[in-house]
């Protein structure tokens, strides 16, 4: 909450700055002032106001270059290529930068100043420093590439000066400060156009023609004051509709003739138009004045059937409110990406490996069919991402399959041959050879009510009738 304050004390602080700086008649000690409560620096404003504060400094000091004007225009430089995302979408951020031309004009008369102050010759010490100020504005470089063409032939000006009396006086006149004065205030008013009016300037204008109001409710404040129709409003349109009939005849009608003698207009669509230009309409009026054009207004009251109006729901039912529903489930997403209909993530089932294959016909065998928790139990570490689920319907899959037959309840034997036969691996069950590996067969869909034993399938080999599972029904 404290934060929230803070933010929007500095947000209208910031737009009462940046109307300041708009507003040429304000003293620069009022906006310094002001400027010294925000305890931060220049390079933390906004750039839209570091702009407006940049261009300020320049119309200041119109009558005076000095160096900070020469910064000033540096800066501007830098923000008219930074991201047309930080100024307002209106602005024309192109138009920020100076022109090469004011650049150079201002960096000569950092040079003249000297001069000018010195009457216009230079003698004695005073030459070292001019000369060292042309070096410093201009410099000599090692390559022509580091300088502009401008600058260089400035350059040759500006070393001319001291040698001639006659050159100092004509570049005195030819750069006058009047003249660089008036370019600056261009730029300065070019600049600001671009950049648009402060949001306070626009808040006034608003308020000032009626279309914002300050103590109404945002609603009823966008939507203005109510449109009340004057006592010429009647007068007005009779005389715009009189200059409309003014322009010509309708050329529809002639245009329609010439082209139904000429056979281009046939069937329903021709009779449709006719109908809607001709002399007659059925359950029309015919509405205008002499010299227009023939205007037709269809009453409802001449409907036959009356007006048919289509309501947006069955009558008496109330349309369903806008809403979200509640999609989290919908939503949820697995590993792999894929939504699960059902709500909750999809459990990642891998393929079935040869161990696991012969670890689950092995104690089924040995604990029975529908033990599943207790093979769990028995075999965790091999079973250790499945579940009784996914044994049963493995199991019920290696069934379908012909590779395991259901274990039989038998009678004791002499000798646990029951047992024996039981613990017999899946390479004595397929009559030798090498294990069979069914875990990328397709699997098999559940079946709720029991499986049918399959009469006369590969599994049921050797087996007698008896030893066949019955039907579950």
């Amino acid at each position: 909450m404290a934060q929230g304050g803070r933010q929007s004390i500095i947000s209208s602080n910031l737009w009462v700055l940046e109307y300041l700086l708009e507003q040429d008649k304000v003293e620069d000690e009022l906006i310094k002032h002001f400027y010294d409560g925000f305890l931060c620096d220049v390079g933390e404003l906004p750039p839209p106001i570091q702009v407006r504060l940049m261009l300020r400094v320049l119309r200041d000091n119109v009558a005076n270059i000095t160096q900070s004007s020469l910064d000033a225009l540096n800066c501007l430089t830098n923000f008219s290529h930074e991201s047309p995302d930080l100024y307002p979408p209106a602005c024309r951020v192109e138009d920020l930068s100076p022109a090469l031309e004011l650049y150079v004009q201002v960096k000569t008369d950092l040079v003249l100043r000297s001069l000018r102050d010195a009457g216009g010759v230079i003698l004695g010490p005073a030459v070292v420093s001019y000369n060292t100020l042309v070096d410093k504005y201009f410099p000599q470089p090692p390559s022509e590439s580091e300088s502009t063409p401008l600058e260089l032939h400035r350059r040759e000006e500006l070393k001319e000066a001291v040698v001639s009396s006659d050159k100092a006086q004509e570049l005195l006149h030819k750069y006058s400060l009047e003249a660089l004065g008036e370019s600056l205030l261009a730029y300065v008013t070019k600049a600001r156009a671009a950049l648009g009016p402060p949001l306070l300037k626009v808040l006034e204008t608003d308020v000032a023609t009626g279309r914002y109001m300050p103590y109404m409710t945002g609603s009823e404040s966008a939507l203005g004051l109510k449109r009340v129709r004057g006592p010429d409003a009647v007068g007005d349109l009779q005389q715009h509709s009189k200059q409309l009939r003014m322009l010509g005849q309708d050329p529809l009608p002639a245009t329609l003739h010439q082209a139904q003698l000429a056979g281009l207009h046939q069937g329903q669509f021709s009779q449709a138009l006719q109908a809607a230009v001709g002399e007659q309409v059925a359950g029309g009026v015919l509405v205008g004045g002499e010299g227009g054009r023939p205007v037709y207004w269809d009453s409802p009251q001449a409907t036959p059937d009356g007006v048919k109006m289509e309501m947006p729901v069955a009558p008496g039912m109330v349309a369903p409110l806008d809403g979200t529903p509640d999609d989290q489930g919908l939503n949820a997403t697995s590993e792999g990406g894929k939504k699960n209909k059902s709500g909750g993530p999809r459990r990642k089932v891998g393929r079935w490996s040869e161990e696991e294959t012969n670890t689950l016909i092995s104690l089924t065998n040995q604990l029975g069919k529908g033990k599943w928790k207790k093979i769990l139990d028995e075999a965790g570490d091999v079973f250790k991402s499945r579940s009784q689920v996914d044994l049963k319907d493995k199991w019920r899959n290696l069934e379908r399959q012909g590779i395991v037959q259901a274990p039989v309840k038998a009678e004791p034997v002499s000798g646990d041959t029951a047992g024996e036969a039981a613990a017999e691996p899946i390479e004595q069950q397929q009559g030798g050879g090498e294990v069979i590996d069914n875990s990328d067969a397709p699997e098999a869909p559940d079946n709720p009510d029991g499986y049918l034993a399959e009469e006369g399938g590969a599994g049921a080999e050797g087996l007698n009738e008896s030893e066949v599972m019955p039907a579950k029904v």
